[in-house]
């Protein structure tokens, strides 16, 4: 490519190719994500969509099947909710380090003393919360 045609070149020359490949990427991976997984357990149709809003089961919506009782859906959205903790009173990683404690509340969350630094504790995929005090 000679000089000349260095300047011909625009800014719109690279941006407008590249946004459309970006563009047709997404399109063309949304497609293939729909079309390989498939989603059961989105409710289908327009009386189901309403029945979500309303907080119904999108079986009782539609008439398409019995609808559960309003005690057992109770029950089952108990069970699916995590219990909450308190969080634990920790001194920070200084003082931890400091005063040769094993565990230390760093950003909120519990830190466990590893070989060569902090490891976070974990209880149940999620990190266990804390507060720090300063001695």
């Amino acid at each position: 490519m000679s000089r000349d045609e260095y300047r011909t070149l625009t800014p719109w020359s690279f941006f407008l190719p590249v946004s459309l490949a970006v563009m047709l990427g997404v399109l063309v991976a949304n497609a293939l994500g729909a079309a390989l997984f498939d989603h059961d357990d989105a409710p289908a149709g327009p009386a189901a969509a309403a029945a979500v809003e309303a907080g119904e089961p999108a079986d009782a919506a539609d008439g398409s099947g019995p609808a559960p009782a309003a005690g057992e859906a109770k029950k089952a959205e108990a069970d699916k909710a995590m219990p909450v903790l308190a969080p634990v009173n920790l001194p920070g990683p200084s003082s931890a380090r400091r005063d040769g404690e094993t565990r230390a509340c760093i950003g909120g969350t519990i830190a466990v003393r590893a070989d060569n630094g902090w490891e976070q504790e974990v209880v149940g995929d999620a990190p266990a919360r804390c507060t720090a005090s300063s001695r």
